[in-house]
């Protein structure tokens, strides 16, 4: 599926129905919050701010999930009570005289149902979920990279924020404490 669909991996972060200047008064903000210095902690807080507006599209993907199956409910109850009232499956269908008023209003309350359900832009885009199972399946766990992308991202910022401010920055950590656990482990307790 492409990534525009969903919006979590998408190459343009602002998708379609989004708001292009609620985004860039969202990334300005995080720009001044941030103050970055440069153009390398600049391209982080994009990110940052990019991670972020991602992220925001998660929960209103969970609750279209619910909504869309609300609404598909809804349209199948209207179908059934649509179809109680046909005696035959001829097209048009023939529907006895005394039943042709509460037919009648039984079709258009379902077609108002089906219009709205159609019409809806977030039941739209979450229907590109849903016919795409592994995508959905997915949904998880590209919040949760999202999620670990934004602190490692914010991590560094605050590092190098740290650094050109004079503080001493401890060092990463990386393999420091796993070679001392390998040493540990190899010592051989004769």
């Amino acid at each position: 599926m492409n990534a525009v669909k969903h919006g979590l991996t998408a190459k343009t972060v602002v998708l379609p129905h989004e708001d292009l200047d609620e985004f860039e008064a969202f990334r300005e903000a995080m720009l001044i919050d941030a103050a970055p210095q440069g153009a390398f902690e600049e391209m982080l807080v994009e990110k940052i701010s990019a991670d972020v507006w991602r992220l925001r599209r998660v929960p209103v993907l969970e609750a279209a999930l619910h909504i869309i199956e609300r609404e598909r409910q809804k349209v199948k109850r209207m179908k059934d009570e649509v179809n109680r009232y046909k005696l035959d499956t001829a097209s048009p269908p023939y529907v006895p005289p005394r039943d042709r008023q509460a037919y009648d209003g039984a079709v258009t309350r379902l077609a108002e149902a089906q219009n709205a359900f159609e019409a809806d832009n977030l039941l739209q885009s979450i229907q590109v979920l849903e016919k795409h199972s592994r995508e959905f399946a997915l949904l998880e766990r590209r919040e949760q990279a999202l999620t670990r992308s934004l602190f490692r991202t914010l991590r560094e910022l605050q590092r190098l924020q740290a650094l050109r401010a004079g503080e001493r920055v401890p060092g990463t950590g990386r393999g420091g404490r796993r070679r001392q656990y390998k040493r540990e482990r190899t010592v051989n307790p004769e």
